[in-house]
């Protein structure tokens, strides 16, 4: 019996050991894989965001519009890859369908004039459109409001304050 219950201490160690081994496995897979890129996607971010802050306080606006524009198109363009290429991270999710939207309010009154635009254009134009509530005073609901009333998609729309 002495035998036995010490091979059994020793298994015990050993599955400790492991189960340990694999747990700190684990974390730097995650940290390395997951939390690194989203990390360093928070820092790219606050760069770009102190950039933009900075064009707007000194009166670039048409600038800071340019990059603002260039980020959305990128964001549209990743999202149109992902669902092409990637069959569950690349799922349309609420989350995803809501920023498709709002990007297609804006992209349907202020049209893109870059060289992508007519494949982000197209993916856009498969997008649902969005239901805003009738109380919704947002800048988006308030351009999708003048959108449809406005005549050709082609001109900038003019939204009420």
């Amino acid at each position: 019996m002495g035998k036995f219950i010490k091979r059994l201490f020793v298994a015990a160690i050993l599955l400790f050991v492991g189960a340990a081994a694999g747990a700190v496995a684990t974390g730097y897979a995650y940290q390395r894989t997951i939390l690194r890129p989203m990390t360093d996607s928070v820092a790219v971010q606050t760069q770009s965001d102190a950039e933009l802050l900075t064009r707007l306080r000194l009166g670039q606006t048409e600038s800071a519009i340019q990059l603002l524009e260039t980020r959305l198109d990128s964001s549209v363009l990743a999202m149109k890859s992902w669902k092409d290429a990637l069959p569950i991270a690349g799922q349309i999710t609420q989350a995803k369908l809501r920023a498709l939207q709002a990007a297609k309010i804006y992209r349907l009154a202020f049209p893109s004039t870059q060289p992508w635009a007519p494949e982000m254009t197209s993916f856009l134009r498969s997008v649902p459109d969005a239901k805003p509530s009738p109380d919704c005073g947002s800048g988006l609901c308030r351009l999708a409001k003048a959108e449809r009333s406005a005549a050709p998609a082609t001109q900038p729309v003019a939204i009420a304050p």
